[in-house]
């Protein structure tokens, strides 16, 4: 359970990041 709420917090981070890049 704890590996996949790791799983989760990290693609939450990626989602966070993902528009930021794009917008560049």
């Amino acid at each position: 359970v704890a590996g996949a709420t790791r799983s989760l917090a990290r693609l939450r981070v990626v989602w966070l990041l993902v528009p930021a890049l794009r917008a560049g």
